[in-house]
């Protein structure tokens, strides 16, 4: 009975490590990311949340930090690369590791809004390994109130 017990947690323990090997790992330095983007054949799917963040206000010079949060809903490692921001105002942050089948994980934007009073609208752009678009864009909205500016001195 023991045995059977122990052998019972042995292939649950292999089962549950099966699942989170990283079939892209190799010894050529290659970024398993962009091996993975080649792999038409085997590309996953992503579930974005939230593809759409609004900041609300701001005062020109406060930065926000934003949080775009997905789920791997395919049965392969899901990679994002190449993560691009329409402007050096936003600056993305993101896993560079693997998301395995089932799980969540966030992307973080951090805008500056220096220099940016008004209305703002930045966008994201992610390539991933997924069939339902390699391509994916991500918006932070909101609006940013300028700084007063001194009134002008006449001269005498």
């Amino acid at each position: 009975m023991k045995r059977i017990f122990a052998t019972a947690i042995v292939i649950a323990c292999l089962v549950a490590c099966r699942d989170r090997h990283n079939p892209y790992e190799n010894k050529l330095n290659l970024r398993p990311s962009y091996l993975a983007q080649v792999d038409v054949e085997h590309y996953t799917t992503i579930q974005w949340y939230d593809t759409v963040q609004n900041f609300g206000t701001l005062k020109e010079g406060d930065s926000v930090r934003v949080k775009f949060r997905f789920k791997n809903t395919g049965k392969r490692p899901l990679f994002l690369s190449n993560i691009r921001s329409s402007c050096g105002c936003t600056v993305p942050s993101f896993p560079e590791k693997p998301i395995f089948s089932g799980e969540e994980d966030t992307l973080v934007a951090t805008f500056n809004s220096e220099g940016h009073p008004g209305a703002a609208r930045k966008g994201i752009t992610i390539t991933s390994n997924t069939n339902n678009g390699t391509v994916h864009v991500l918006y932070l909205v909101g609006n940013v109130i300028p700084r007063p500016t001194a009134p002008a001195i006449p001269k005498p």
